[in-house]
């Protein structure tokens, strides 16, 4: 019997290292697709030349050896960055539907978006577009029936900064804040009500859930590093 199971865990670690290694090469093959950059190594991509705690400074040392814009590996999908603001202007505002595509290859976003066919996640398309359209009109309608969208996002701006000027001498966590700025809107609109302050009990409950499918799908997805070899 344990022989048997030592055969099939020997097959089962050889299949992961032949899946890696067509990943790897097909990752290695496509790198002629996008600017230069670093060569990467298998699984990790360019991780290990990145300084995590200072990571700009690593984005500069290698603006200096590849130039203003060049591509590097996290894990192995390859990323392009952009470090100057006439590129990064061309990018977004000059030739924005060229790069408004979203990526189609994380697992966990597939399975809560149903194959990415919600407004967050769907790819740049007529699809898209239709969604987005549906919902600026939903929002409006909605905001309208009891005052316009903007007459709420004003009062939701003075109401944070209100509670801002009160801990003005204390530490503040701006991320929460912001959530709390977010969720009224959405709230008053859908819901027709409010949380007057982070420590209200349901919108914790809605940052405890939030941080729930926050930590599902950035930190349960440990197939993303290794991408599908489709591309």
């Amino acid at each position: 019997m344990i022989p048997m199971i030592l055969e099939w865990i020997t097959y089962l670690l050889l299949a992961v290292v032949v899946y890696n290694l067509i990943v790897y090469l097909n990752h290695v093959y496509h790198l002629k697709d996008y600017p230069p950059g670093p060569f990467p190594l298998p699984l990790i991509g360019n991780l290990h030349c990145i300084d995590f705690k200072r990571p700009h400074k690593t984005y500069q040392k290698l603006t200096k050896v590849y130039g203003d814009v060049f591509s590097i590996s996290f894990g192995m999908e390859r990323i392009v960055m952009v470090n100057t603001i006439e590129q990064a202007k061309e990018a977004l505002v000059t030739k924005s539907a060229e790069f408004a595509g979203r990526p189609s290859n994380h697992h966990a976003f597939a399975m809560i978006t149903r194959n990415y066919q919600d407004l967050v996640f769907a790819d740049y398309g007529s699809h898209w577009l239709m969604l987005r359209k549906l919902a600026i009109r939903s929002l409006k309608m909605y905001a309208n029936l009891d005052g316009k969208l903007e007459v709420k996002v004003a009062q939701e701006v003075e109401q944070m900064n209100g509670r801002l000027m009160e801990k003005i001498n204390e530490p503040v966590n701006l991320n929460v804040e912001i959530r709390l700025f977010m969720t009224n809107i959405i709230s008053t609109i859908v819901l027709g009500e409010r949380y007057e302050n982070i420590e209200n009990p349901t919108f914790q409950k809605i940052l405890e859930l939030n941080n729930y499918l926050h930590y599902a799908v950035y930190h349960g997805d440990p197939i993303s590093i290794s991408k599908s070899p489709r591309e």
